[in-house]
């Protein structure tokens, strides 16, 4: 009889013991699907580092969102076996998430994506200037010594004209170098669709000759046919051992890149000026696009040795000098 009666109250214990934990266990449940850490109407953007701890995610977010939430994310993330699982880089919080939706984010690393582009024409002065300018790039190269950074990935050696003007996406903790790496690795596959099997130009003999080409022509025109027009010319000089006269090559190896040119950096011997060097300069001067390089690979042969531009996107063509200046003297009179 004591035995059954024990039993009795054994058993209503148990279940009552249950039952409690069972409501705790919704309390909580409760609390994590319904607790909004971020202010309404607001959004974070929150940074787990490399190598921090859970104790110190858990006391950096507590400290973003207020500190009397800091027991229940704890006891959430430690609970649910989150606290090696949580991983690197930057989370947008806003207002509709809660706990189990930020710890969610955290153990899936849906983090937020940035993207950089480089821009068809632009230089590697330019390139490196969009870079110190992209916070969330970890920074990893010389700033000040551009051209120093010799473990940088290129074509052929020359940082210049390396990487393919696109768009790249990356993430907190990616570094400028693996970004450069993502470009170093679009230029070489847009190269080889073209060269060598598609390039039909008897003065380019390598991929850094074709980038120098072509990045002549991207400084030079817009328009894919007048690309091939002006890669004639060059060709048609370049076989008469005529200097290039190209104003874009002067600027690049004066670094004078918004100022008119003037006559002490026409005659700089600087190894970018064409109008001092014979053939092409000794590297490129700005990031081809594909139909760049297309037009270099591609040249339109005709009996031109000049050319002048008209407007942003049409240049007059000549045969010979005293055409030539006829026309410079009508065009720039015109654009001035």
């Amino acid at each position: 009889m004591a035995i059954r009666t024990l039993y009795k109250y054994s058993y209503k214990f148990i279940v009552c013991i249950v039952l409690v934990l069972l409501i705790i266990i919704s309390y909580y449940l409760t609390i994590f699907k319904l607790t909004f850490l971020i202010k309404e109407d607001s959004e974070i953007i929150f940074t787990i580092h490399r190598g921090e701890s859970f104790n110190r995610i858990i006391e950096n977010l507590s400290r973003r969102v207020g500190t009397k939430y800091k027991p229940i994310v704890s006891f959430y993330g430690r609970v649910h076996g989150l606290t090696t699982e949580l991983k690197v880089g930057e989370y947008l919080l806003s207002a509709s998430d809660t706990i189990a939706d930020i710890f969610t984010k955290f153990s899936n690393g849906d983090v937020v994506v940035h993207k950089l582009t480089i821009v068809e024409g632009w230089n590697i002065y330019q390139l490196f200037a969009a870079l110190a300018d992209e916070i969330p790039l970890v920074k990893t190269l010389d700033y000040k010594n551009i051209k120093l950074n010799a473990a940088l990935p290129t074509i052929s050696g020359d940082i210049e004209g390396s990487y393919y003007p696109a768009t790249y996406y990356y993430s907190y903790p990616n570094t400028d170098y693996e970004v450069l790496t993502m470009a170093k690795l679009k230029m070489t596959n847009v190269l080889a669709t073209i060269y060598p099997q598609r390039c039909h130009n008897e003065y380019i003999n390598s991929s850094n000759e074709l980038i120098i080409f072509a990045s002549i022509l991207e400084k030079e025109a817009g328009d894919v046919q007048e690309r091939k027009k002006i890669a004639g010319v060059m060709i048609n000089r370049l076989k008469r051992k005529m200097k290039l006269d190209i104003d874009a090559t002067v600027r690049y190896g004066s670094t004078n890149f918004s100022n008119d040119i003037s006559k002490k950096e026409l005659r700089d011997k600087n190894p970018y000026n064409t109008y001092r060097k014979q053939g092409l300069p000794i590297g490129a001067i700005a990031f081809p696009s594909e139909s760049a390089i297309y037009a270099a690979c591609n040249p339109i042969i005709d009996k031109y040795l000049y050319y002048v531009a008209m407007n942003e996107n049409q240049h007059y063509f000549s045969k010979n000098l005293k055409e030539h200046n006829k026309a410079v003297a009508k065009y720039i009179k015109k654009v001035r």
